[in-house]
């Protein structure tokens, strides 16, 4: 059996086989329970910069894309919040009251989109 680092070196050998010039993600051929992961970072400013390997945790993030309207109103933002769906106990639910198996959410109203993810791209646990 490899060891964790031959299994990332096995990965990243595949991942240049199939990606020339480019990132991806790849099952190592020898344990396809593992996967390796290359991505460019991302400028800082971008919407994808809280992704980077190296993001402080926990840091708030802001950024408005290029050509896109700011948030006009606060309203908005408190809107699209009211519209997240829970069950009675007030937990995160997909739109037909299951429990959720998302690793993402996006709720829009008006000028605001909300995301949530959970920091390690899992399904959320709350």
């Amino acid at each position: 059996m490899f060891s964790t680092k031959d299994l990332i070196k096995s990965g990243l050998s595949e991942l240049f086989k199939q990606c020339h010039g480019k990132g991806g993600l790849v099952e190592v051929p020898s344990n396809r329970k593992v996967k390796v992961a290359v991505k460019a970072r991302a400028p800082a400013g971008t919407q994808w910069e809280a992704w980077n390997a190296n993001a402080e945790l926990n840091k708030p993030y802001c950024y408005l894309p290029k050509g896109d309207p700011e948030v006009k109103l606060k309203d908005d933002c408190i809107k699209a919040y009211n519209q997240i769906p829970t069950d009675a106990q007030g937990r995160l639910t997909d739109k037909s009251d299951h429990p959720l198996t998302l690793t993402v959410m996006v709720v829009v109203f008006g000028s605001c989109s909300l995301a949530f993810t959970s920091t390690d791209g899992s399904v959320f646990q709350l």
